[in-house]
C-alpha cells in the first residue's frame, strides 16, 4: 500500500493562459500547460539548482510540482523526495510546445 503522506497529491498540472475553446469576456482563450523543468534557490550565499532528472538523497528527480506555495520533489513512484524551504530565485519551465523559458 501506498504511503499516503508522502504520496504526490493528485492536483491539476501549473497552466498558463492563451487561446482555447472557453471564452472569458467573450474573448476566445487558450490554455497551454507548462511542467517546472527546474528552480533556483538561495542556500546561504550560494545559488544551488533542483531539476527534472538530477539526482539528490540517492533519487533521481521526476517531477516537481508547486503546492500552497512549497515546491517539493518528487521520484518516479510519485514519492516525496523533499520539500524545498530556501528562497527560490528562479523557476524554468517547459511548455506543451517544448520550449523552455524562466
Amino acid at each position: 500500500m501506498k504511503n499516503l503522506i508522502n504520496s504526490k497529491p493528485n492536483l491539476p498540472r501549473d497552466k498558463v493562459h492563451g487561446y482555447d475553446d472557453s471564452s472569458e469576456n467573450g474573448k476566445k482563450v487558450k490554455r497551454v500547460e507548462r511542467e517546472i523543468r527546474s528552480i533556483e534557490v538561495a542556500v546561504g550565499v550560494a545559488v544551488s539548482t533542483f531539476a527534472i532528472g538530477k539526482e539528490i538523497r540517492g533519487e533521481i528527480i521526476e517531477d516537481i510540482i508547486v503546492h500552497n506555495g512549497v515546491f517539493k520533489l518528487y521520484n518516479r513512484k510519485d514519492e516525496l523526495i523533499t520539500e524545498v524551504n530556501y528562497p527560490v530565485l528562479r523557476v524554468k519551465y517547459r511548455y506543451d510546445g517544448g520550449g523552455v523559458s524562466a
